[in-house]
């Protein structure tokens, strides 16, 4: 992918950019989103926010590879993910089309709805239950994947850099000695 992202993810561009010089131009690709064949052009906060991603250095975190390419992988589907949330109007107010974006009371909503699909994922291990829209997979498998969509789209409304956290955690997990296995076994130690 280069050091930009360079693809669209929803079919708003479907060419490659030429991404060096669409930034060094200062230029962004232009969208071709609609819904329902309506254009996506008054919802000004996601088209400003898909522009900003599409120049958005992919390996913007200091972490070195392989991390930093787990982590652009984790960004790229924070990207996917919160880019299909705001052009099917998640972030939007329903009746005046107000970006949600920002408001403390939505951002704590959309929290919480990270927590009720892993409250889904545990009802469906505890019954051993197969999922209801994808009767081929297990629930839990199901619920989790709906926690990582939703996880991923809080993480681009708020604009986080999910993957370098996630990898840098990883990385400070690596060397805590209450992670070790023997520290684990210790008295008081950290049994699950």
């Amino acid at each position: 992918m280069g050091d930009l992202r360079e693809r669209s993810y929803l079919g708003w561009f479907d060419h490659e950019i030429e991404a060096d010089k669409q930034k060094a131009a200062g230029k962004l690709p232009e969208l071709v989103v609609t819904r329902d064949g309506v254009p996506l052009a008054d919802q000004v906060e996601g088209v400003r926010l898909f522009k900003e991603a599409c120049l958005r250095p992919a390996n913007d975190n200091g972490l070195e590879a392989p991390a930093a390419a787990r982590a652009n992988h984790i960004n790229d589907l924070v990207d996917y993910f919160h880019g299909k949330s705001l052009a099917a109007g998640w972030w939007n107010e329903k009746g005046t089309g107000e970006s949600l974006i920002g408001n403390p009371y939505v951002i704590a909503t959309k929290l919480m709805l990270c927590v009720t699909e892993l409250a889904e994922a545990m009802e469906g291990l505890r019954k051993d239950l197969m999922d209801d829209k994808l009767p081929h997979r297990k629930m839990g498998e199901v619920e989790l994947g709906d926690t990582l969509i939703r996880i991923c789209d809080l993480a681009g409304a708020l604009r986080y850099d999910l993957g370098g956290a996630t990898m840098e955690k990883d990385a400070y997990n690596s060397v805590r000695a209450d992670h070790k296995p023997g520290a684990r076994t210790m008295a008081g130690g950290k049994r699950y």
